[in-house]
Order: C-alpha cells, then structure tokens, then sequence
C-alpha cells in the first residue's frame, strides 16, 4: 500500500474514487432500495432525511389528468358540458371539499385562527348529528405542517406516477386554509368585515417544500352552514368539525387541491374521533368523494398538558393543463342557488349580490 502511494499516485486515487462509489451505492441502496444515485447524492426512491416526499409507485391519480364527466354531483344534468368548462372546474371539487364559505383574497399569514382571540369562547362540538354541546376544554391550539411535492408521470411505459419535493425555483404553491371559530360559527364573507378571523392565505418555501400553520380546533356547524350570527341559529343535523384547504400553483397545474380535513377531536386525549353516524347536512350529500384526496395526516402528535396537537400533512400536486381562473374552478352550475351549487359553491364568489342582502 505504501509503495502504491509513493510511486502510483494516480492509480491509488483511482482506487479511492471506485471504493467511493461502491460507498454511496450501498448507502443509496440501504436507504432507498435506489439502483442508481447522481451526482449529488439523490438516489432514485430515496425519502430525504428531513421527511419531505420523495418517492415514485404513489397513487396514479396524483399524476393522471382528470376526466371532466368523472366530477357529476346528483343535480349534475343542471350543470354545464363538460366542452364548456376547463378539467379544473369539473375537477376541483372531486376530493370532497366544500367551499360555501370560502373567502377570497384572506390575508397573508400564517395564523388561521388566533388563539388568544378565543380563550374564552365556547368549544362546540358534535358527535353526532342530532346534538352538539360545548366542551368543558377550551379548544386547543393547532400547528399545522404541510410538506408540499410535485407529482408526475415520469415513465411513459409503465404509467409510473413519481413524486418530488418541488425545486428552489419552482413557481409559487399557495395555501389557503379556513375554519369555523371554536363556537361553530363562520366569520363574515364580505369584503371589508372580520378580515383573517379564522383564515388565512401562506405561499409554500420552494427551498423546504412546506409550509406551517397555527390555529385552534374548530367546532360544528349546522344545517345553516355555520353562516349565521351566532351559533344558537344553526340547528341540527350537525355534522364534525373541519379544517377546509386549497392548495393552488398556477405555475405547477390547472388543477387545484380542495379538501375538508376532519378535525373530531377527543377533549381528554386529543387524539382524533370518528363521527357516529353518517352526516347529514346538505353539503355532505353534495360532496364528491371517487377520487383518492392527495392531502394525508402523516403524523399527529397530542399532547394533553399543554392542550396543543402537532400535526404533520403530505400534499400531493399534480401536473395538469387546463384554466386557472377561480370563477371556472368553483361555479360550475348554470344556475347558482340549486342543492348542488349552494352547498358546495362560495356565496363571495359565484352569487356576490347574495352579500348585499343577507349579512352573512
């Protein structure tokens, strides 16, 4: 080994680069079962140490296009043909979200709902559809980490869907969350009035692919949708209590991410519930839910002391063509005000003059 040092430079440097590469192989392959890593380190299937996604065989509809006539509600022979709107507008709704109290343009920030605005509201709550009762816990506070990839096809043989944390010069991804106070009422959607009172709107780090969150549980509205005064105007059937995301990437995809996150929470353990019965509000009849959601809880850590729960989301973008324009993507219906618009569709977008005459 000496002699080869001394009077073979080159041939020993040789030997180091080749133990090198069969070094990071056996590390790639031990972390990823990859075949092949780059030059910098990235094996194929490999899940990055910070725990972002990164990792193909996902579910295929993260990356396929979606099929306009696939996003019929049971009014669907009121809305328009599929020829008239763009994939987005049938799409939008194909998770089961619901945005009857979206509101436009909330501002920017990373607090949905204030917690020390809330400290001493009622936490209501259902377990059920016939009743709903205040807890004896304030609701507790929420921090919410969303880890954002892109999603491709990137095999045209094998159909392979793969995805990837987006990259440092990715276009903008925003995320506009939602949320009944604690109280189970929605804060107001005209413009002007209780602007960021349980919303909020959050532009994703390209270099970190995420985003965080902070809010407080929120409670169960009615069959008036939670759009009333207070909460003693909005009467059963209730339904469980939900945290409402769009995630939006002009630049990425046509396609927006519209999903209600099920927030039923134990008061004791804080851990998640699950809602007794079916819900029977007319928004939960209205709802499309084939598709597979590409937004999943990874991680909830509870912890009973300080009455706080982190949570950790995955997010999944696809990469489709098609218009971005917010009227497109959620008034679908040719005529507003119908069981499969009105519960679904936003009032401060799709039917404005609603505003003027109910101070909702």
């Amino acid at each position: 080994f000496f002699s080869l040092t001394m009077f073979q430079p080159r041939r020993i440097s040789s030997l180091l680069l080749v133990l090198l590469a069969l070094y990071t192989t056996t590390i790639c392959r031990g972390n990823g079962d990859a075949d092949s890593c780059d030059e910098n380190g990235v094996c194929k299937n490999e899940k990055p140490r910070d725990g972002s996604n990164s990792q193909c065989g996902v579910d295929k509809s993260f990356c396929a296009t979606s099929d306009p006539q696939q996003a019929q509600s049971f009014f669907g022979f009121f809305q328009r043909s599929p020829t008239e709107t763009s994939s987005i507008s049938s799409s939008i709704y194909q998770y089961g979200g619901s945005a009857q109290a979206y509101k436009p343009d909330a501002p920017v920030g990373s607090v949905i709902c204030d917690g020390a605005l809330y400290e001493n509201s009622s936490h209501n709550v259902a377990a059920w559809p016939f009743s709903r009762w205040p807890r004896s816990k304030p609701a507790p506070s929420i921090s919410i980490t969303i880890n954002l990839s892109f999603c491709e096809t990137e095999n045209s043989k094998t159909d392979e869907c793969c995805c990837k944390p987006l990259k440092s010069d990715s276009p903008p991804v925003t995320v506009e969350a939602w949320q009944t106070r604690p109280d189970g009422t929605y804060s107001s959607l005209r413009q002007g009035h209780e602007e960021g009172d349980c919303r909020a709107r959050a532009t994703v780090d390209p270099q970190r692919s995420k985003v965080t969150l902070t809010t407080v549980a929120p409670g169960s509205h009615g069959s008036l949708g939670g759009l009333v005064p207070s909460p003693l105007f909005d009467w059963s059937p209730y339904g469980p209590p939900s945290l409402h995301l769009l995630v939006s990437s002009p630049g990425l995809t046509a396609v927006s991410i519209l999903v209600d996150i099920p927030m039923l929470i134990n008061s004791e353990t804080l851990e998640r519930e699950e809602f007794s019965f079916s819900d029977y509000r007319g928004a939960s009849w209205m709802k499309q839910s084939a598709a597979t959601p590409p937004v999943k809880i990874s991680s909830w850590s509870a912890q009973p002391k300080e009455n706080k729960i982190d949570i950790s989301m995955d997010a999944f973008i696809s990469a489709q063509p098609g218009s971005n324009r917010t009227v497109d993507a959620f008034c679908k219906s040719m005529m507003y005000g119908l069981p499969s618009s009105f519960f679904l569709e936003p009032l401060a977008v799709c039917s404005k003059s609603v505003l003027d005459f109910f101070p909702l």
